[in-house]
């Protein structure tokens, strides 16, 4: 990762051509042959200017397309309405966090400068994404019918509950996206569950 100083001061680390190159070879190591023949006509087809093979694999695993992240956090959809005031350096930072694979996240800075929306707005945003696939489980190889956990942590329960109760199940309440699920969206005391066996749960870091 190299690191760079952006327009706003603010110091991040970057993933470089060779680095993505390199993630990009190792996926490819994974491939089954059958799916690296698969891989090749998408490639031809797409070198060609034709996307269909493209659009109908992205069909197969979608049941519905997920929004673009920039979209997200302005469509009054998704997260508009409550993210009209949302910092810049969020919305240039989401898209980047999606766009490029990032593992690993850290936000530092003063209070009130936004991490937590960030953290409970990429959090929302990656329950989109799961919840627009046919079948979580099985898109990310576990068995199907398997529950899937985002952990919501911190250094105390409670501070990991209002993460959850006072960030996202609010912004939850004001997006009519969610909002079309009604009760198939379970807020319980120390969880929540939303359809297709995805779970969000509070927790503190000894629990880990």
């Amino acid at each position: 990762m190299a690191i760079i100083k952006g327009g706003d001061g603010r110091w991040k680390t970057i993933r470089t051509g060779a680095e993505s190159t390199g993630r990009l070879l190792d996926s490819l190591k994974t491939l089954k042959p059958e799916e690296k023949a698969l891989l090749r006509s998408v490639l031809q087809a797409a070198k060609n200017s034709n996307t269909k093979p493209f659009e109908a694999l992205k069909n197969l695993e979608y049941e519905e397309r997920p929004c673009p992240p920039e979209k997200f956090l302005e469509d009054p959809y998704y997260l508009g309405e409550i993210g009209k005031g949302t910092f810049s350096w969020i919305k240039r930072e989401l898209p980047n966090v999606f766009y490029n694979g990032y593992d690993q996240i850290v936000c530092t800075g003063a209070q009130r400068t936004g991490k937590d929306w960030f953290s409970n707005c990429l959090t929302i945003y990656l329950i989109h994404l799961i919840m627009c696939l046919k079948d979580p489980a099985t898109s990310y190889g576990l068995a199907k019918g398997s529950n899937m956990i985002i952990i919501a942590m911190s250094v105390t329960q409670e501070l990991a509950k209002d993460v959850i109760f006072t960030g996202i199940v609010e912004k939850l309440k004001q997006s009519p996206w969610f909002q079309k699920f009604g009760k198939k969206i379970n807020v319980m005391s120390d969880e929540i569950r939303f359809p297709k066996g995805l779970i969000l749960k509070g927790s503190e870091s000894s629990d880990m």
